[in-house]
């Protein structure tokens, strides 16, 4: 989010875009051509705007969603970007500017504008939990359809839960392929199938995974 102050006049004069922007500050009595107009200009990024949307409760998916929400974040911006006569007194015009502006709408009193931040290295990532739920749940499966351990190994290996999130969360703990395999192993084996025939998910263990334990 940024804030900046700027000769509005001269910007247009360098652009050549007097025809477009001087009828637009005539249709105000204020105005006066032969003083430079200031524009006071509140910038925020795409992200800050879904930060807001995060954190305030509200739609931000277009420029029409923020219509109604134009002055609160205008203050939201003043508050953070001050112009203030000492550390105790902030300037009156800079008050004005933030307290009695409003764009369109009055703020909205029942919404506190604030921004929820998310670690971009988190978002997306399912937690440790979730990925632990989510091999538990493919074991029971397995489990119950009589799934052999080679059978079950490779399903696992091609599930989506493989490469980044179950194998790298034993990484992260100092463990291995052959640690996932003995964990499963273990999963398969916690309760018996109901079958007449006997369970033994360990028949091709060697053919599956010759590393030991």
């Amino acid at each position: 989010m940024q804030f900046a102050a700027y000769d509005k006049t001269k910007a247009i004069a360098d652009k050549g875009e007097e025809e477009l922007w001087q009828p637009v500050w005539s249709q105000t009595a204020d105005y006066d051509e032969t003083k430079p107009v200031i524009r006071l200009e509140a910038r925020f990024h795409h992200s800050v705007t879904k930060q807001f949307s995060n954190g305030s409760g509200f739609d931000a998916f277009c420029l029409t969603d923020l219509e109604e929400h134009l002055t609160g974040l205008w203050q939201y911006a003043l508050h953070n970007f001050r112009y203030d006569d000492s550390k105790t007194y902030i300037n009156p015009a800079w008050q004005y500017f933030r307290d009695d502006i409003v764009f369109y709408h009055e703020k909205k009193t029942d919404i506190d504008y604030k921004r929820m931040y998310v670690n971009p290295d988190a978002q997306g990532k399912p937690t440790e939990r979730a990925i632990k739920i989510c091999f538990g749940h493919l074991t029971s499966i397995f489990r119950r359809n009589a799934f052999s351990l080679r059978q079950a190994f490779e399903c696992l290996q091609k599930s989506g839960l493989w490469e980044e999130n179950l194998l790298e969360l034993y990484r992260n703990k100092g463990r291995g392929v052959a640690d996932i395999y003995h964990d499963l192993f273990k999963g398969l084996m916690k309760h018996p199938v109901d079958s007449e025939e006997p369970y033994t998910p360990w028949v091709d263990f060697e053919e599956a995974f010759p590393v030991p334990f």
